[in-house]
């Protein structure tokens, strides 16, 4: 089948959709919880306006088509049928993959490209971000495992999230500090420099609600950048880099986190027992994998609420059948981005960029809770395929070649 990517070879670089551009802000944004009624002004814009890209998916295109329809036949035995259900999970997961393609379908200026990766991620997290730091500065609010979330709500001022659900939204952010530390080559510097700076207001934002997750995918996050950027640099370099990497184990290492306010409750979270575990996912995925095979259509009495991972809470209600489907397109995902770093016509941070997002986001899905805890959190996983996807094309070797100047 031909791939959808070959529609956009010969046209020439193109600027920023500004429009779909506001529109997948706002849609991620999830103003008032309106996320659905936005993508219906997005689907309609997009599609719309790029009608021949859509005619011809791509295979990861069909595979999100195949799981969004068994998931809605297979869960119709578990939970009652749905025009909602077809809509969040055919209709929505088709929308995020498609205009993460075409948000960046003929533009290869790579400081235009952070920017848009900064944008999103910041709609994503905003609203999560804005509602902890506003309660710590205005009640002095510290370690409550909830928040009074602003903008959500259509009745009241604020609108109670766990942690957890907060946690999540910060997630795509963090890329951006371990990249200004250790793959700043200076494109798109002031973007750059703000996307640090909101990393550490998210890690700051994940202290204050005493949520481990954020804080670990920053470590995670910083050893990845480190690795990937340290071998391609030049000694002295090279030095720079281990001296600051070295500083940082020293700050962890050595600062008393117990004695800051700030970071007191999240101190004392890390030495809870169920550290080890990570917080007893291990438990709960252990007993998700063994339903598997007990219960392959799902519909299990559950011991917990939720499996904490993406697949087996799938699974859960839709079956065996979605999950394996959403098992291919992560499998495809992962070998997309595998791709997309050993892709030298892209520069070395943007790389860094994109792949860091990619592993914290992905790294959610193994985790929490998403299906049930954030869509929003699910779709703008599938979004990011789309855009690193279109990212990956617009600069591979025989499409960059056709396009650029000799």
């Amino acid at each position: 089948m031909k791939d959808n990517q070959q529609l956009f070879r010969r046209e020439e670089n193109g600027g920023i959709d500004y429009f779909l551009v506001f529109l997948a802000s706002l849609f991620f944004l999830n103003l008032y919880g309106t996320f659905q009624f936005v993508g219906l002004a997005l689907g309609g814009y997009v599609f719309f306006k790029y009608l021949k890209h859509a005619l011809v998916p791509d295979k990861n295109t069909i595979i999100l088509l195949l799981f969004g329809a068994t998931y809605v036949v297979f869960s119709s035995f578990n939970v009652d049928f749905s025009i909602r259900t077809v809509y969040a999970f055919v209709y929505l997961p088709f929308l995020a993959y498609f205009a993460g393609k075409v948000s960046n379908a003929r533009l290869r200026s790579e400081k235009s490209l952070i920017v848009l990766l900064l944008l999103f991620s910041v709609s994503v997290a905003f609203i999560y971000l804005f509602s902890v730091l506003e309660s710590y500065m205005q009640d002095d609010v510290i370690g409550e495992r909830v928040t009074d979330l602003r903008f959500m709500s259509r009745t009241e001022d604020t609108m109670v999230r766990a942690a957890t659900g907060v946690g999540m939204h910060l997630a795509p952010l963090l890329a951006f500090l371990p990249v200004f530390l250790f793959g700043n080559q200076g494109i798109a510097k002031r973007a750059t420099i703000l996307g640090a700076l909101i990393t550490v207001f998210a890690a700051i934002a994940s202290a204050l609600i005493a949520t481990r997750t954020p804080i670990g995918l920053v470590g995670l996050l910083l050893v990845f950048v480190f690795l990937y950027n340290i071998k391609n640099q030049s000694l002295f370099k090279k030095l720079i880099l281990s001296l600051m990497a070295l500083s940082l184990v020293y700050v962890f290492t050595y600062v008393d986190f117990e004695a800051i306010e700030i970071t007191s409750g999240i101190y004392a979270r890390f030495q809870q027992d169920d550290v080890g575990n990570f917080g007893l996912r291990l438990m709960m995925w252990e007993e998700g994998f063994r339903n598997i095979f007990l219960y392959p259509w799902g519909g299990e009495f559950l011991r917990y609420n939720f499996y904490h991972n993406l697949w087996l809470d799938l699974r859960k209600i839709g079956g065996v059948v979605p999950m394996i489907f959403l098992l291919v397109f992560s499998v495809s995902s992962v070998q997309l981005v595998v791709a997309m770093l050993a892709n030298n016509n892209i520069s070395l941070q943007l790389r860094s960029l994109m792949g860091a997002m990619f592993i914290a986001v992905f790294a959610l899905m193994f985790l929490e809770p998403v299906i049930e805890g954030s869509m929003v959190i699910f779709l703008f996983y599938i979004f990011l395929v789309g855009f690193i996807k279109q990212v990956h094309y617009n600069f591979s070797s025989k499409t960059f070649q056709q396009t650029t100047p000799a």
